[in-house]
């Protein structure tokens, strides 16, 4: 197993630098490889606001990668819907996560954020 930065998932999903880019398929594509939550936190950050990709675009890249058979995180289900959430409202991504957590684990999420509470798992998002 291997465990990757954001810097080689931005190559590929980006394509920015091919010799970069052409390293990071070749694990990303044949390699058992794990990407913590934490990085796939730091990709979102990077892709949404220093290279300004559309939520859609970005979750719709992020989501097919995170969908490949040897790519493995934390807990898959819940990081493939707070991706969900994240693109369908104007929550922060780690915001997502834990409504991802209430959704798909059934976890009260304690908080001070008035949104967040009002996130209803029924509510089709």
């Amino acid at each position: 197993m291997k465990i990757t930065d954001a810097n080689v998932v931005l190559r590929y999903l980006l394509d920015d630098n091919k010799k970069q880019a052409n390293i990071a398929a070749k694990v990303l594509e044949n390699d058992n490889v794990y990407i913590p939550f934490e990085v796939i936190a730091e990709i979102v950050y990077v892709l949404f606001k220093v290279y300004q990709v559309d939520k859609k675009e970005l979750c719709t890249k992020l989501s097919a990668l995170l969908s490949y058979p040897n790519i493995t995180t934390n807990d898959d289900d819940v990081i493939l819907h707070s991706l969900h959430i994240y693109q369908k409202n104007n929550f922060d991504f780690i915001d997502s996560i834990l409504c991802a957590y209430k959704v798909m684990r059934g976890y009260e999420i304690i908080t001070f954020d008035k949104q967040i509470k009002k996130y209803k798992t029924s509510n089709g998002k």
